[in-house]
């Protein structure tokens, strides 16, 4: 556990003094057949990729199409979101601390 959080230290320490840790630029959008790959990136150069699955039928219910709503980005513009900034959440997971996008605070609480 130690180990958990020193690692965590150093990579808050790696990020520069002022930098705004509750929203992160997306610096990538990358998009197969079955997910689009959103990465986040911090200003020390860590990178961070938060998944969305693309639903077989588009609708309310998708979190992917609440997402892009959310950001003013249609389906076919996912170009658009690099270079937008995001809520984001933080955790120490199992490879330090990680970034996601806070899907709560981007979906307005629903």
């Amino acid at each position: 556990m130690t180990g958990d959080i020193d690692d965590a230290v150093d990579e808050l320490a790696d990020v520069q003094a002022g930098s705004d840790l509750d929203s992160v630029p997306i610096v990538d959008v990358t998009e197969t057949n079955a997910t689009v790959a959103v990465t986040l990136g911090l200003p020390s150069g860590n990178e961070f990729v938060d998944e969305f699955t693309k639903p077989p039928v588009w609708g309310a219910n998708c979190e992917l199409q609440s997402f892009l709503d959310a950001m003013d980005v249609g389906p076919n513009e996912l170009d658009e979101l690099v270079g937008e900034t995001v809520p984001a959440e933080r955790e120490v997971g199992t490879s330090g601390l990680e970034f996601s996008i806070d899907r709560e605070t981007v979906f307005g609480g629903k």
